[in-house]
This record gives C-alpha cells, structure tokens and sequence, in this order.
C-alpha cells in the first residue's frame, strides 16, 4: 500500500505517464457452439440475470410455439439443412466472408445421451418471429444469435500493452519486485465476424485505438473528466455465493443432473428451504447448515464413490441409469447394487450416530439442567462431560433430567426465541410488547415444551 500512495502522489503531481514501451498483439476470439440447456441456463443467467426455472418457462413457450426447436439437450449437434440456412442469412446479411467452418462443439462425453439437436432457431432465415414477448424476444434472439455466430468466421481483436516509468520509487520497487515499471493494457476491435451475430443484443466494442496515437518516449497528459490518478484501496473477499445459473454450471462439471433435472433440481433445494435465494445468491438456511453438519457426516464414508451426498456418488448412479436405458446394464442388477450399498451406508450412520449425541440432545440437556442444582446434577452425570457421551448414555441422562424436573417450566430453546423475535419484528412490535401478551418482560423469560410460553 505504501508504493501505491507513492505511484498515486506521483502521478497527482506531475499528471501523465512517461511511456516507455508499447506492444502489440493480434489474436482471434472464436465462435461458441450452439446452446446446451446448461449453456443457456448459464448464458441467459449471465446476460438477464434470470433464474433457471424462469428460463426454462420461457423456452418452453418458444418451443411450444414452434420456434426453436427441444429445450432439454446435452448434445451441440445440429442438422445439415439448419445449417445450410444459418448460411444463406450470413452471405446474404453481411456477405461470403463472414461465414466459417462452424463450429458444433468438443469431443462428446461418455454421459451425453445426444437424443435431441442442440437448442437453435427451427427456421433460423427468422431473425425475430411476430408475436412474442418482450422475455420472448430476449431469450430467442439469444438462441438465434449464438446458432448463427456457430457458423461464423472469427472476429479479429488487437491488444495494447503500455509500460511507463515510475522514477519516484526506482530503486525500492526494482529491490521489492525486481521491476521500476508499471503495465496497462487495452484493447480494439479490428474485424466482427461472428460478434456481429450479437449486435443486437451485446454492446459494441471500442474499434479503433485510443486517441491520441500512444507510442514509445512520448508523455500523455491523464483525463481530467473523472478522478484520474485514483487511488483504490481493497481487501482479498471471499468467493462470492452461487448464483443458480453458477450452480448449474457447477453440476455439469461435476457431471450432476441432466438437461431435465437443472432448474427442478435447484427449484426442489429451494422448496425444501435448504437454501434460499437473497438478490440472486443462493445462501445456505439453518435447515441446510444443520442437514450438512449434522446429518452428512453420518453417511461418509472412506470411499468417496460410496458416500451418499458426494458429487461422485450421485454422478455413478445417473451414469448407471443412462446405461440402463441404453441397455448397457440390466436395472434389476443397478437397483440390487445399489439397495446394497444404501442400506450398509444407513446401518453404518446409525452407528456413528450413536457413538456421540446430537446437537438437540445437547441443546436438550443444557436447558434442563440449569432447572436443578449443581448437586443434584453432579449425582446424575457424575465427573462426566456430556459432549463426550454416547447418544445412548446421554438419553439416559435427559430421561433423568426430565424426571428430576417434572411440572417445572422449561427454559425456550434459542430457535424458539429466534422464532419469536420474528414474529414481533413483522408485526413491528417491541420486546415488552410482545412478551407482554403472555405476561412477561423479556423473551429471556419464555418457556418451552408443550404448556410454554
């Protein structure tokens, strides 16, 4: 931070840069294949910021419609004719030297089941169809565009690196990091090709160098229309949360879910409030933290294929499916195998579960045990700690408990008083407010069980 102030006090007063090199670079950007439901899921995501389920709605409308053609695919295939087409338009809209080899993807995987053309436009001559929505509109052109750039020529892309002098820390900076320079980079747009598939929808690039022209020894005066040197201090953060359309992607390399599963998939995450979606991140619930610490610990194993909530496990079994509908295994062997191995990884977590006791025993005995007196526990566990327990021995002691504290009232569980709390918060009224409908003060003094407060 201490350069940086000195590279930003430096140029605040002397206002331009000492260019001291300049190089250039031409590169190519290739054309992507046509959609997959994962790369539409994640592209629509990216582009509109649209849920998966909402895609999927949507595309279900155009195919519905006869616009495109199956939404639920994992193959990037496409037909001659289609293509033939998509040609026509390109020779005809811009001209014969936009047009390429095409392009329809890598090598297939072993798990793409290749049923259905990739998702593209059914007439791909229609740029825009008559009578669609405004969601419609978006989500086509997408489709359309990203088909017809498939067999289009590369756009062509030139680079600019800059390097200039810093003389106000030589010899610090070249002892620190072995270098007195400092880089910048910019770039142009020399040929569309492809890109101008996406003029409709993309923003358009910078064409042309900056200005004035950037060479070798020359001084460049710093833009005075914006706070320029400005001087940025940040810290490393954390990964940011998923997004759905991340989670998606996510499951695809992890070779999770298929083309009909995606957006049912997190849409049944989202019912069963393991997750919650907050301004477009997924954010683990208490209900998903407690499935994942208390519950998936249970059903690991030393194999990672064989434990029940791994990437692995769940990737074996659809792959096992696949081959059962293409007649490579015999489902009665699948289902037997895999009955098997459920029911040893479940007696296996029953016994893990007994070995210590769970977070709502302990949660459980804590409340019960400040209702009696340090003696009167002392003669019940003894020098014993209760984390230590087993889940057995630890019953025993809540059983007593229970006994030993009969007709007195239970102090309320933390979630219990979580709970009132956001009730009181959404009907906007206070602690004293709220506690006093059942006679308290505080949500200190509510009680659980089935007669509490």
């Amino acid at each position: 931070i201490e350069l940086a102030r000195k590279a930003f006090n430096y140029l605040k007063d002397k206002g331009e840069l000492d260019i001291s090199k300049v190089t250039f670079n031409s590169y190519n950007r290739r054309p992507k294949p046509p959609f997959t439901t994962d790369t539409l899921l994640q592209a629509s995501g990216s582009k509109y910021n649209w849920r998966p389920s909402n895609t999927m709605r949507i595309a279900q409308g155009l195919y519905e419609a006869g616009h495109i053609t199956y939404m639920r695919t994992d193959s990037t295939r496409t037909s001659a004719s289609s293509r033939d087409k998509a040609k026509k338009f390109i020779t005809s809209k811009w001209s014969i030297d936009f047009l390429g080899k095409g392009v329809i993807g890598g090598k297939p995987k072993s798990n793409i089941q290749d049923a259905h053309e990739a998702i593209r436009p059914t007439n791909p001559l229609s740029e825009l169809p008559n009578g669609l929505d405004d969601s419609q509109k978006k989500l086509y052109r997408l489709i359309w565009s990203r088909f017809i750039a498939s067999q289009m020529c590369d756009s062509e892309w030139t680079s600019m690196k800059v390097q200039s002098d810093l003389e106000v820390f030589d010899k610090e900076l070249f002892l620190r990091f072995g270098t007195t320079k400092a880089d910048g980079e910019t770039k142009w747009r020399v040929s569309p090709g492809w890109e101008s598939a996406f003029e409709a929808i993309d923003k358009t690039p910078p064409l042309s160098p900056p200005t004035p022209e950037i060479t070798e020894g020359k001084s460049i005066k710093l833009d005075k229309k914006e706070d320029n040197p400005k001087l940025i201090e940040d810290k490393t953060k954390p990964p940011a949360r998923y997004t759905q359309h991340g989670i998606v992607a996510l499951m695809k390399s992890e070779g999770i879910g298929r083309p009909s599963t995606y957006a049912a998939t997190i849409k049944k995450l989202l019912d069963r409030k393991y997750c919650s979606d907050n301004k477009g991140r997924l954010t683990p619930t208490e209900q998903g933290i407690l499935l994942c610490d208390e519950v998936v610990p249970f059903y690991n194993s030393d194999n990672e294929k064989m434990n029940l909530f791994s990437s692995s496990f769940t990737a074996e079994m659809e792959s096992d499916l696949d081959q059962i509908e293409t007649g490579q295994q015999k489902g009665s062997l699948v289902w037997d195998g895999f009955v098997k191995s459920f029911r040893a990884l479940h007696d296996s977590a029953i016994l893990k579960k007994k070995e210590k006791p769970t977070k709502r025993q302990l949660d459980y005995y804590e409340r019960l045990a400040t209702l009696v007196s340090d003696t009167e526990l002392g003669k019940i566990i003894g020098d014993e700690e209760p984390s230590k327990m087993n889940g057995e021995r630890i019953g025993e002691v809540i059983d007593k408990l229970r006994k030993a504290t009969e007709g007195v009232a239970i102090p309320a569980s933390a979630k219990q008083i979580s709970y009132a709390q956001s009730l009181a918060k959404s009907l906007e009224m206070d602690e004293s407010v709220a506690c006093k409908l059942v006679g308290l003060s505080s949500f200190s003094e509510l009680t659980g069980g089935k007669s509490g407060t």
